[in-house]
């Protein structure tokens, strides 16, 4: 869901100090000055990442043996 921003509230600071203190900002990036929060990886991302490792893997033992 896209959502602009150009005269965030007044409660947006208190947003992103939260946000920071859970560790959820690490996945907001500024592009061009724009802040741009993204949600953390779900379910899927994951399943992804674990499959992507075991094909890693099975290539590199592979081409070490």
């Amino acid at each position: 869901m896209r959502t602009l921003l150009p005269d965030p509230p007044a409660r947006f600071d208190e947003l992103l100090r939260q946000r920071e203190r859970w560790g959820a900002e690490r996945w907001d990036v500024v592009w061009e000055g724009v802040l741009h929060i993204n949600p953390p990886p779900g379910y899927e991302h994951e399943r992804l990442v674990i499959e992507l490792v075991r094909l890693l893997r099975t290539a590199t033992l592979r081409a070490w043996s």
